[in-house]
């Protein structure tokens, strides 16, 4: 036991790489102020050759756009590497918290560490790369929208696989959990059993507690994947006081081990709190 705990304590950190879209800007606008640079350096030495009759105002203005492209390039990378040593001291913060609670779980429920996974997420606006399209709601999903971003992962090593889903509110467990602000718990192979199989009629006309935000292609993609759930929000207070959700604490199980989990369930929300208290005031600074 003390092994799997170590093992997952000196695992390194999970997640996305941070900064992506920055970086990316960084690197375009280094290559321009290099593109500038060299043109001034060549409009330059036509000059001086003779061969090309620059003004001097004209090459000095190029020298300038040049230098000033070239300083922009290197101010964005600075703020990359800041913003990637600032996301990844959060992600180990979270991990932390997320350890604690991963160990307090395992105490009262007596499961094995293989069998239960972890998982910390935040709610962002992000660009999504897709088209405008309808969504299970019937609404049009656009491309900007508030995604759930994670902020840390530890996969059970009974369940290792990937997920293509872009979770959003109201989509799953963690999506319901964010959407309507409270702890969310369920069997989902045991709640999706009787629809395997299923058209999409069918599984259109199944109640929203039971779809849970997923399309049927999405259904069929999952169905073999579903597991238990646990749910609880991430909340902290606005600048008027008023509480806003912002992410969520998750716990996942095998198919059935809702039957170990529920029975301590005061002390399994409790620890799920605590990680969810813990993380807010992380995300506060």
């Amino acid at each position: 036991m003390i092994a799997a705990y170590l093992c997952v304590l000196l695992r390194p950190v999970a997640g996305r790489k941070t900064g992506s879209a920055v970086g990316w800007v960084s690197t375009v606008v280094r290559a321009l102020g290099y593109m500038a640079g060299a043109f001034a350096a060549v409009a330059a030495g036509l000059q001086a050759g003779k061969v090309w009759d620059l003004k001097g105002a004209l090459l000095v203005t190029i020298v300038i756009v040049a230098a000033a492209i070239t300083l922009m390039g290197q101010l964005f990378g600075l703020w990359n590497n800041l913003r990637r040593r600032t996301r990844a001291t959060l992600e180990q913060d979270v991990r932390t918290y997320l350890f604690a609670m991963y160990i307090k779980v395992l105490e009262d429920a007596k499961v094995a560490p293989s069998s239960l996974g972890f998982a910390a997420y935040e709610l962002r606006r992000r660009w999504v790369w897709q088209l405008p399209h309808k969504g299970a709601n019937g609404k049009i999903t656009w491309p900007w929208r508030r995604v759930l971003s994670r902020l840390d992962r530890h996969r059970a090593t009974e369940r290792i696989d990937t997920s293509r889903t872009v979770w959003t509110p109201g989509k799953g467990i963690i999506g319901l959990c964010v959407r309507d602000g409270r702890m969310i718990y369920a069997d989902v192979k045991d709640l999706w059993a009787p629809l395997v199989g299923c058209t999409p009629e069918q599984w259109a006309a199944a109640d929203e507690g039971t779809r849970m935000g997923f399309t049927h292609t999405e259904f069929k993609r999952r169905a073999a994947k579903a597991a238990v759930v646990w749910a609880m929000p991430i909340i902290r207070d606005r600048s008027n006081g008023q509480p806003e959700v912002i992410g969520c604490v998750a716990l996942d199980g095998p198919p059935g081990a809702l039957a170990k989990l529920e029975p301590p369930r005061a002390k399994t929300q409790r620890h799920l709190g605590d990680a969810s208290s813990a993380i807010a005031n992380r995300l506060r600074r």
